[in-house]
């Protein structure tokens, strides 16, 4: 009996793959049939399981008469795979409408600082500056402000202090110590 319905699957496979449209039929209503309680588990909502079931079984029709997939008993495994991907993908495409409309009523920045932006920027500024002023040994709070504050090339910071690359890098590291400290005694 095994031997027989073995035989009659790999008859039916290739009939599919002749064209035999009584044998896609025949397996198609078979495998459909079977995989329905199963994607329905997976989707949740029976028109939604519709959907899904029947994009699966245009995937799995193509594959069958493409060759791509010979063992017709594979084939409810097969369309369950499918149906797994194709709902993952709805979900993932649901999430990306929902993120993009919530994003889409907020308004975006105003590139424009207002006045008040502004005023707590220049007062941020001075409150920097000073800090750097009030820095021992001067030098590091000159190194920063150079820097950070005027934006000056490091070679060119390094070269005027007569610094080597490494030293440099230890007095810098050592100045952004010195910085925070002098920031956090500040009230």
């Amino acid at each position: 009996m095994a031997e027989s319905l073995g035989s009659t699957h790999s008859k039916s496979s290739s009939e599919i793959r002749e064209g035999d449209r009584d044998a896609e039929a025949e397996l198609l209503l078979r495998v459909f049939a079977d995989s329905r309680r199963s994607v329905a588990r997976i989707v949740g909502t029976p028109d939604r399981a519709e959907d899904t079931l029947q994009e699966a079984m245009i995937v799995l029709l193509l594959r069958l008469r493409s060759g791509g997939l010979t063992d017709p008993e594979s084939a409810r495994q097969f369309v369950y795979g499918v149906a797994r991907r194709l709902e993952a993908n709805a979900r993932r495409r649901e999430q990306r409408r929902r993120t993009s409309t919530s994003l889409a009523g907020t308004a975006p920045a105003d590139p424009a600082p207002t006045a008040l932006a502004a005023l707590l920027l220049r007062e941020r500024r001075g409150m920097i500056v000073d800090a750097l002023a009030a820095m021992h040994p001067a030098r590091d709070g000159l190194i920063l402000y150079r820097l950070y504050m005027l934006d000056h090339d490091r070679e060119r910071i390094r070269d005027d202090f007569g610094l080597t690359a490494s030293g440099f890098d230890r007095v810098l590291c050592r100045a952004r110590a010195r910085f925070r400290r002098v920031l956090s005694r500040r009230p």
